[in-house]
């Protein structure tokens, strides 16, 4: 037999194995959907996926050459014919090997794949003087007395990467390496104590009780063990944990160990479940009957959250109760722990059965759900991030995507570049599957599905054909920065205005909490030198590197690189300039990020309590919760964050909403600005109307120095649907998204020239097969270089009504045109972004 198989690796065309017909292969029957471990290269070893069996070699292959697969994971298939349609559809529609998805759709616990690790030649002598570099790689290796490293180690060690350097001593034979598979996942194992068979009785325990009696402590612990059993009913042939019967005690630890040893107790390793649900919670009896969805796709466009979040938890009950999995996908992990009401309301509609699948969650747990929902149909709810829509729910009755308008539902880094709300639509069209998003600020999109009649507005959850118990109350003023700094009133290098200080002091003195927008995070997005006029850059990609105050460095928040402040300009050398008399540093921090906001709030307002929320205060669990606690005890006076503060628990008695600077919301280069930016202001100030009751009105203060920007108008109308309408209408005349389906092509390599021309090259092939008024030529993006990459672009376009198909296999001819044309392409990377963000 020979099995075709997945690798999870970014390669086109089909791997074949040959399946052994000894050892665990002849006891054990191989099918589709099994992992297996092969070799792949000259010693390398990956964990694949069996996609088809055949009795016969593929064709024009000698089968000596085919490599047998050398051992079996799984007992039975892991992946189901429907997991592989939905993988292959992936694929397919953005433009990605099965491997790329198949690395995407399950746990990496579940992909074991060999490791390198690397010693020290015992044999080598150097017979020439090594470089400096290659001396302290050896004598990092001579340090572990034997002991391997992994590459990753080594790398640690050093402090840098030693790729180049490994690569000479393994040429020279100083150095050897070794490939062990490395499994990440492990069951969970406890030890529990039992009582061995030959004492499992009346008589047997009294002769227990007579060896015992000189050993009055290990007595004791017997007949502890006997009361917690009768306690427990479980009986003589039950067992009780270890750590509880031992109470945490290191000297009950040593009697357990004496009475094992006399033969008295057992230990049994038993495996124990890291994700078991709830206890079974009473149920919502004041849920009212959820509303029917009779088309497909449903979506819910209600004004407050608490209409959403009932309308899901009305649909999620109605499901469990019918026996059905419910998958509920949100954008943000970051926003689950502000949600606990939320979901404390979604474990009781779920009757206790509830998951969670998001990053938040550690490895072992993801990889056990995954497990766990393959063998089970259980009712239950899911919840998750974007990658849990490639979850294997059996008996899936329902899907809903939260907030749908969020970007983050897109994958924005690793091919594939998939939208995890499309890849729901798909797979709702597929299974006869109801699909209900949700959101108070719908996308573009679904606002242009709606009114062609693909989605079914829920008719409670229209805002104006229901009499909202409060309306939207804000007053919206603008601050001209312009005015403000020519007539001197606002000073160099300030970002906080005398007209919004004044509302601040103001909002303060009534009692109320302010809530101010910086979008941009950091201290200052670049550095200038006022000799030369220079920019500090990132040696890695076109961009100014930003300064973190928190972190007292440069960052470049593209490729992560990181530099201390220097004290003189990199350019010019220059430490300092003299400015109208007076001396200062040359290197000047230009720009308003989120830390430097919350520094002038603090020496503005040195009374008031300031929190600032933005990536780094939610970066783990831990801040999270540090975060939510200090808001849960009230005294914070000033929130200053970016756009991630809408996802926190910060909106009770908020009396001013103040955008420091506009103009960077709206002058991001992207023809979706607007309506970010338009989504984000009013879910700010929706979610302060329903916290206060509609009882208060809020202030919206926004600093721009061009306050008659037509965006600011159509704000003033607090009317969303016809500001959308007015951008579709845009976007049709400018042939983009939702008429036209987009794709950006990005062609990535180290060499510029090699790139600028295969990039030329690929996009002359493109316009052969799809014309050149669908195919842009190749041009630079607005980043040109990113991690030592340099960047071209291609821009497609295909109507919206005109299949995908034919698109795809142009791009894919033209792919292999191209590597057979030109040799230089395969020095070129080419990523497909499909209706990107």
């Amino acid at each position: 037999m020979y099995a075709e198989l997945i690798l999870p690796l970014a390669l086109s065309g089909q791997y074949h194995y040959r399946v052994p017909e000894q050892g665990i292969f002849a006891e054990q029957q191989l099918l589709s959907g099994m992992r297996v471990v092969v070799s792949f290269g000259a010693k390398r070893f990956y964990t694949g996926i069996v996609r088809r069996l055949s009795p016969t070699p593929p064709e024009g292959v000698d089968e000596r050459h085919i490599k047998p697969i050398e051992s079996i994971l799984d007992q039975k298939p892991l992946v189901t014919e429907a997991e592989f349609a939905l993988w292959e559809w992936v694929a397919h529609y953005y433009h990605a090997s099965l491997g790329q998805v198949m690395r995407l759709a399950l746990p990496t616990g579940l992909l074991p794949e060999s490791q390198t690790l690397v010693t020290l030649c015992p044999e080598y002598q150097s017979d020439r003087p090594l470089e400096p570099k290659a001396l302290e790689l050896l004598d990092a290796l001579a340090q572990t007395k034997g002991q391997t490293l992994t590459m990753e180690q080594l790398r640690h060690r050093l402090g840098y990467d030693c790729s180049r350097v490994f690569d000479l001593l393994y040429n020279l034979g100083a150095v050897q390496t070794e490939e062990r598979l490395k499994t990440r996942y492990k069951p969970r194992v406890k030890v529990y104590v039992a009582l061995s068979t030959d004492y499992r009785s009346t008589d047997a325990l009294s002769r227990a009780e007579e060896l015992l009696s000189r050993a009055p402590k290990q007595l004791e612990m017997l007949g502890r063990w006997l009361i917690l059993a009768e306690e427990r009913g479980i009986g003589l042939e039950g067992c009780i944990a270890r750590e509880e019967l031992a109470q945490h005690s290191p000297r009950d630890l040593i009697l357990i160990r004496a009475l094992v040893g006399r033969g008295i107790f057992v230990l049994q390793h038993l495996a124990e479940s890291r994700i078991a649900p709830h206890e079974d919670p009473p149920p919502i009896t004041e849920i009212g009957k959820a509303e029917e969805l009779t088309h497909p796709v449903s979506l819910v466009y209600t004004r407050y959250s608490r209409e959403r979040e009932e309308q899901i938890i009305g649909q999620v009950a109605q499901k469990i109760r019918e026996g059905y999995q419910v998958l509920l996908l949100s954008p943000s992990a970051a926003s689950f722990p502000a949600q606990a009401q939320f979901i404390s309301e979604l474990t009781r509609a779920a009757l206790g059965k509830i998951y969670h699948y998001h990053p938040l969650i550690n490895e072992a747990k993801r990889t056990e759900l995954y497990l766990h929902l393959t063998s089970s149909e259980e009712a239950c709810l899911v919840m998750g991030t974007r990658q849990a829509i490639f979850l294997p729910m059996r008996r899936l009755g329902l899907i809903i995507v939260d907030q749908e308008q969020e970007y983050l539902y897109k994958q924005q880094h690793s091919a594939p570049l998939f939208h995890a709300r499309d890849v729901a639509l798909w797979l709702g069209h597929k299974h006869s599957i109801p699909i209900l998003l949700s959101s108070e600020t719908p996308s573009a999109e679904a606002i242009f599905n709606v009114l062609r009649g693909k989605y079914a507005l829920l008719a409670k959850s229209q805002p104006e054909a229901t009499e909202q118990p409060h309306a939207l109350a804000f007053d919206l003023k603008t601050i001209d920065l312009v005015e403000q700094r020519e007539q001197g009133r606002m000073p160099y290098g300030a970002s906080i205005s005398p007209a919004l200080r004044e509302a601040m002091e103001g909002a303060l003195r009534a009692g109320k909490r302010i809530l101010l927008l910086q979008n941009r995070r950091g201290y200052a997005p670049y550095a200038l030198c006022d000799a030369c006029g220079g920019r500090i850059g990132c040696p890695h990609c076109n961009v100014s590197l930003a300064y973190h105050s928190s972190q007292r460095c440069m960052q470049c928040h593209y490729c992560g690189y990181e530099q201390p402040l220097p004290v003189a300009c990199p350019s010019c050398g220059t430490r300092s300039v003299v400015y109208r008399r007076t001396e200062r540093p040359a290197l000047r921090l230009v720009g308003y990020g989120v830390e430097r906001v919350e520094e002038e709030i603090k020496e503005l307002f040195d009374q008031a309590e300031v929190l600032r929320i933005d990536s780094e205060s939610l970066q783990s669990n831990k801040r999270i919760q540090e975060l939510h606690q200090r808001i849960e005890a009230g005294n914070v006076d000033i929130i200053v964050g970016t756009q991630l503060i809408k996802g926190q628990p910060i909106w009770d008695n908020i009396g001013l909403i103040a955008v420091v600077q506009l103009d960077t919301i709206l002058a991001y280069p992207d023809f979706r600005s607007e309506e970010r930016a338009y989504q984000l202001l009013m879910q700010l100030l929706l979610h302060t109307s329903e916290a206060s009751g509609g009882e208060s009105s809020c202030q919206l203060l926004l600093q721009t120095a061009r306050p008659e920007h037509p965006f600011i108008e159509m704000l003033k109308r607090r009317d969303y649907k016809s500001f959308i309408k007015q951008q579709l209408s845009l976007r049709q005349m400018l042939r983009f998204a939702p008429f036209w389906r987009m794709t950006y092509i990005r062609l990535k390599g180290t060499d510029e020239s090699v790139v600028e021309s295969i990039a030329q090259a690929f996009a002359e092939l493109l316009i052969q097969r799809l014309g050149a008024d669908r195919v842009s030529d190749a041009q630079e993006p607005y980043v040109a270089r990113i991690d030592n990459q340099h960047i071209r672009e291609i821009v497609c376009r295909r109507p919206f009504s005109e299949s995908f198909h034919h698109e795809r296999e142009a791009f894919a001819a033209a792919e292999q045109e191209l590597t057979s044309l030109y040799p230089l392409a395969k020095r070129v990377r080419i990523i497909f972004d499909i209706d990107p963000l």
